[in-house]
């Protein structure tokens, strides 16, 4: 049971990301600016890969936490990356911004760092 509520979890918030970063928000007041947008986008990549990490050591507990950081990693910088040429390609009201990608990326490292410290104190109570 836990394993499919890790899953759904982390299904539901990658399809809100997807929504948040494709849809236009024209008509809503600017919250904070342009700052504010960059910690969105680190927000939403570093629960993304929390969650996804989280996930994958239910999914998969003999698994070794570094391969499966840097899956989860690469993966959330891929799909970051993707969001970014969505944007640019898909949308008329967004545009893919490089500072973007920067803040994806370091909220993903930071996601993945928080959900390996987490996986490692769980595997390290589970062996006392």
């Amino acid at each position: 049971m836990r394993k499919n509520a890790w899953l759904a979890a982390a299904l539901v918030w990658t399809v809100a990301v997807v929504v948040l970063c494709l849809v236009s928000f024209n008509e809503l007041p600017s919250i904070g600016g342009r700052q504010a947008d960059k910690f969105a986008h680190f927000v939403f990549h570093f629960v993304f890969c929390a969650l996804w990490i989280g996930y994958a050591h239910i999914a998969f507990p003999r698994a070794k936490v570094l391969p499966m950081a840097v899956i989860v990693f690469v993966s959330a910088s891929v799909f970051g990356i993707a969001l970014e040429f969505a944007q640019e390609y898909f949308t008329q009201t967004r545009s893919a911004d490089i500072l973007d990608v920067a803040a994806n990326a370091t909220g993903a490292l930071s996601g993945v760092w928080f959900g390996s410290q987490l996986i490692r104190g769980i595997q390290g109570r589970q062996k006392t």
